[in-house]
């Protein structure tokens, strides 16, 4: 599929569904609604497939703005995700950028904002996300337990390069799990102002805990947090 000029408004269940391989540019994908059963909701869903989007918009869809799964690749540039819902029932759903099941993924100059619970997602075991230029900010600080910026789970690895991450209450850069590895340089984290309340973590700039590996490189900065 080759793409350039799309707007995808108001579809259901996913906006964009990809299973093979996609070039996209100049993308808009809002207003995706659940299925009549309230699952998902996604605005651009990668199931396996390889895509090369840049110059996109992904706005106000619930479950995931962008999630990527099983195996493939994701490579997005210039991109807003913003207005992230929870789909209904799904208190932990509600995320921006989700790259979960092997998928490799880089994102260069991406904002991600006002997601419900979670800015970028990434999990499981060879799993593996490249961030760079990125902005993270106002993730829902509604949610105990949740509004994190960047959270890296289940043996999954990030390097990121050149990232603010501001207004996100419960972590502005989370590390869990044995096996997962964070490498950051030239981050700025700051005004954590609200953490989650009898949380790991609440309120801080970098958190790493359960066996995970944290390596930070050049200046990594973390203003204005919470301890």
């Amino acid at each position: 599929l080759e793409a350039s000029g799309l707007v995808i408004r108001g579809g259901t269940r996913e906006g964009l569904l990809v299973s093979g391989e996609a070039e996209l540019r100049d993308l808009v994908v809002e207003d995706t609604l659940p299925a009549s059963d309230g699952a998902l909701g996604m605005g651009v869903f990668a199931d396996g497939g390889v895509i090369d989007a840049e110059r996109v918009i992904v706005r106000r869809n619930t479950y995931a703005g962008i999630l990527a799964v099983r195996g493939g690749s994701l490579t997005l540039r210039d991109a807003l995700v913003s207005d992230t819902t929870k789909s209904s029932g799904l208190e932990e759903a509600g995320i921006g950028l989700a790259v979960d099941f092997g998928t490799r993924a880089v994102a260069e100059r991406v904002l991600v904002r006002r997601s419900h619970t979670t800015g970028i997602q990434v999990g499981e075991v060879g799993t593996s996300l490249v961030l760079r230029d990125a902005v993270i900010e106002d993730t829902d600080l509604s949610i105990i337990g949740t509004a994190i910026g960047v959270a890296v789970i289940l043996g999954a690895t990030l390097e990121a390069e050149r990232v603010l991450s501001r207004r996100n209450g419960n972590g502005g850069i989370t590390a869990t799990d044995p096996g997962t590895t964070v490498t950051v340089s030239d981050i700025v984290a700051r005004r954590m102002d609200t953490p989650s309340v009898g949380t790991k973590g609440g309120g801080m700039g970098l958190v790493a805990y359960d066996g995970e590996r944290l390596s930070l490189a050049l200046e990594a900065g973390c203003q204005g947090m919470y301890d």
